[in-house]
């Protein structure tokens, strides 16, 4: 009887291995920039390389807003050429974030980080419209009608004050950066 139930549960743990398997096939990429894991779903594309750069540091201290934050950088680079860039904004504490950060300029923090992001070219046109990233309320910037991406959230903000800004840009056609800002995740 013992040997019945052994061979009975063979094809149980076939089939587990299996979906194991699968999983580990789907070509997610989880990246660890300092206080963050940034998760983003990118199945349909080639990889060619993931790179982080070293960390930034700076102090702030404009329109009476004083804090020192950090700068973590990656880039995913494709195989045709595309690009993916990753910038995690680390302020050692809380910030209002979905306020103008100053009488003289509208943007919110969120914004201005995206808008002052090494990925953010200077002088282009752009739009930007509110977009739900990772459960949270972000900003999704379309600059040169489309030539480039870019996302912005703080997956820790609460009651519109946040320590962590995540901050995505894409290279690649509209189709396949929209189901890539549709996967991110962060865990912190």
């Amino acid at each position: 009887m013992r040997h019945w139930k052994i061979v009975m549960g063979i094809p149980r743990l076939l089939l587990l291995i299996c979906m194991i398997c699968l999983v580990q096939m789907a070509c997610g990429e989880t990246i660890d920039l300092g206080p963050v894991s940034v998760y983003m779903d990118l199945e349909d594309l080639k990889v060619q390389s993931v790179e982080k750069e070293d960390a930034i540091s700076m102090d702030h201290s404009k329109g009476g807003v004083e804090f020192q934050y950090t700068i973590y950088p990656a880039t995913i680079t494709m195989e045709d050429g595309h690009r993916i860039w990753i910038e995690v904004h680390q302020m050692n504490a809380p910030v209002p974030l979905d306020a103008p950060i100053s009488e003289r300029e509208d943007a919110t923090g969120i914004e201005h980080c995206i808008m002052e992001s090494s990925m953010m070219p200077r002088r282009v046109s752009f739009e930007k419209e509110v977009r739900t990233i990772d459960g949270q309320d972000g900003w999704l910037f379309t600059i040169n009608n489309g030539a480039l991406y870019i996302a912005g959230w703080s997956p820790d903000q609460v009651n519109g004050s946040g320590s962590i800004i995540c901050i995505v840009g894409s290279d690649l056609p509209w189709e396949s950066t929209e189901g890539i800002f549709g996967s991110l995740r962060t865990d912190f």
